[in-house]
């Protein structure tokens, strides 16, 4: 394998503002991820021919397009994945099949993420790639603060309506400890926004993003909804009155083991000393 373009980087963020348009729909933040994905791709300098996308959903079609249209270096059909509904989660991979996985916003919604990500990482041939994005810790921050407020204020008690999300030194542990090599995570934010709360939240419910422990809590009343409307307007509005949310996305990859790959030196192998140039 030619040396892979990333190298292990410190997370980082990058902030970005973008407008939610109608007609983009609610996958818009899917195709973006898509091309952060694509773009990425474009500048590795190697070649692959069997590719599974996890996993075939609403958003599949837009995801492969945005994905292609950044011309990666992609030879042979994308293969869309099923969703598995049991709860071992077992994804329909063969072992050493595939050169490349990707995962845009899905994965985090299955249970036991260690065991997922395990099974891709049998599923990939040698010098094979994982590349996904997961929304992480300050995703919606906006909406929790809100939510959890609101019903403080006009409710007996308070129930976390919004999932936590990962941190992303987390996700980078985790990819370290299955064993892929030259990991890469870092963060992408971006600050979307909204002319109102209701267009917001159907967006979140058309992507399938509502709270997962729904059946646990109570629902949401009228007055409580009404209080955390103006809470947001309040709080989190521009000028012109549109209403932030933040996303925070991040972007995790890594290869499967190919003697070819850059190994780290070993320590004592430096040719020259470091005071050597001080």
């Amino acid at each position: 394998m030619n040396n892979p373009t990333f190298d292990i980087r410190r997370h980082h963020a990058k902030i970005a503002r973008a407008e939610r348009r109608s007609e983009k729909g609610a996958g818009f933040l899917h195709a973006e991820a898509a091309q952060i994905i694509g773009e990425r791709l474009a500048v590795t300098n190697r070649q692959f021919e069997a590719m599974a996308l996890l996993f075939d959903g609403q958003f599949s079609e837009l995801i492969e397009n945005r994905l292609m249209a950044e011309n990666p270096p992609i030879k042979g059909p994308i293969v869309k994945i099923q969703k598995p509904t049991d709860e071992n989660a077992i994804l329909a991979l063969e072992p050493k099949s595939l050169d490349l996985i990707i995962s845009v916003f899905d994965l985090h919604r299955l249970n036991n993420l260690p065991e997922l990500l395990l099974q891709i990482h049998h599923a990939l041939k040698a010098d094979g790639l994982f590349m996904a994005i997961f929304p992480c810790e300050g995703t919606l921050k906006e909406l929790r603060t809100v939510l959890l407020n609101a019903e403080a204020e006009t409710a007996s008690g308070v129930s976390p309506r919004v999932d936590l999300f990962p941190h992303i030194r987390q996700l980078g542990d985790l990819v370290r400890k299955i064993d892929f090599k030259l990991p890469v995570v870092d963060l992408e934010e971006r600050v979307v926004r909204y002319s109102n709360l209701d267009n917001f939240i159907k967006d979140v419910r058309d992507i399938g993003s509502g709270n997962s422990n729904n059946g646990d809590i109570h629902p949401l009343i009228r007055s409580t909804w009404d209080t955390a409307k103006k809470i947001y307007n309040n709080d989190y509005s521009d000028p012109d009155g549109k209403l932030r949310v933040t996303i925070a996305m991040g972007c995790v990859s890594g290869w499967k083991e190919d003697r070819s790959q850059q190994k780290p030196l070993k320590p004592g192998s430096a040719k020259a000393k470091l005071s050597d140039f001080l």
